[in-house]
């Protein structure tokens, strides 16, 4: 396993490194609260830190791993980092004009390999979505987002050798644009969750935070809902600059519900899939440390999932964050 892993990080970080050397250099969220009088336009983006974080899932024998990097890049990194969309036809005006919030998920269910990663504005509008399934379907696909429009570009493998190169070099492409309706900001993809829900301040019962997901047959409603206050038994590894501890005990933290409403009826709100999950997903957030310790759902064939934290490493990162 640890061979195989390796191989597959070597293929994203060389794919990553394939588009740095390539690519060239609305209105606000609205969060809404229970209490009367009291509601806030701005994330609290500060409260996103950088981190590596371990996910885990065990049903039926099955067990999936989730490894979690975020981090905060600066204006000229990001840019370097984001696909020019349209093959560079469309990039005019798309370049970060601050931080930009980075999300990647390496998954790996019964030997399924999957990335995913996200890039969004402090403001939490997704600007570039990748995703890399590698094993015995291999394919990538890229969404680059404009203020009107998405773009959308999937690359394949021809044979064999050209698997092992980095998926900006596979040579089998296909692209299209979607025209985006009118819809509410922030436009976002599922691993922006990992953001929004510590930063959207959430902090009392009924408090709520509204947008827009984004999925290729359509778009949907996203909410974010505070539904108590609770305790969950929690047990991971925490590390910083000193040594690690363990993290055993009953903590108290925020259910908060994320739930989906296609704005169109032919729109299937299982395509919305957040670490396998489908559909409506319950996140329990430690309100001390920002960061998602458990989640509930739903997954193909297992149904009903938990899945824990089991691991944490906070980074440091000199890139000056909005307040």
């Amino acid at each position: 396993m640890v061979n195989r892993a390796a191989h597959y990080t070597r293929h994203v970080v060389m794919g990553l490194v394939w588009v740095l050397a390539s690519a060239p250099a609305a209105s606000d969220p609205v969060t809404e609260s229970g209490r009367a009088g009291s509601a806030s336009r701005h994330l609290n983006a500060g409260a996103f830190q950088d981190a590596v974080l371990h996910y885990r899932a065990s049903k039926f024998f099955i067990s999936a791993d989730s490894r979690v990097t975020q981090r905060w890049l600066d204006p000229e990194l990001a840019a370097r980092q984001l696909y020019p969309a349209g093959n560079g036809q469309a990039n005019a005006g798309l370049a970060p004009q601050g931080p930009v919030a980075y999300m990647g998920v390496e998954s790996d269910v019964i030997g399924r390999k999957t990335l995913a990663e996200a890039w969004l504005r402090p403001d939490g509008e997704v600007l570039q979505r990748t995703s890399i399934r590698l094993n015995h379907k291999h394919r990538a696909r890229l969404y680059r987002f404009t203020p009107e429009r998405v773009w959308s570009l999937k690359r394949y493998p021809v044979s064999e050798a050209e698997q092992s190169q980095p998926w900006p070099m596979w040579s089998r492409t296909e692209s299209e644009w979607f025209d985006l309706p009118d819809h509410p900001r922030p436009l976002t993809r599922g691993e922006g969750l990992f953001y929004l829900a510590v930063t959207a301040r959430l902090n009392q019962s009924g408090d709520r935070w509204h947008g827009t997901l984004f999925d290729s047959d359509g778009l949907m409603d996203l909410t974010l809902e505070v539904a108590g206050k609770t305790r969950v038994s929690v047990d991971f590894e925490e590390a910083g600059s000193g040594a690690a501890q363990r993290v055993d005990q009953s903590l108290p933290v925020l259910r908060i519900q994320a739930r989906v409403t296609p704005r169109d009826a032919a729109v299937d709100a299982r395509n919305f899939s957040f670490l396998g999950l489908k559909g409506g997903v319950t996140l329990y957030v430690d309100p001390v440390r920002h960061l998602i310790v458990q989640l509930e759902g739903k997954a193909d064939v297992l149904g009903e999932v938990t899945i824990r934290l089991q691991q944490v490493q906070w980074r440091h990162n000199p890139v000056q964050v909005p307040e």
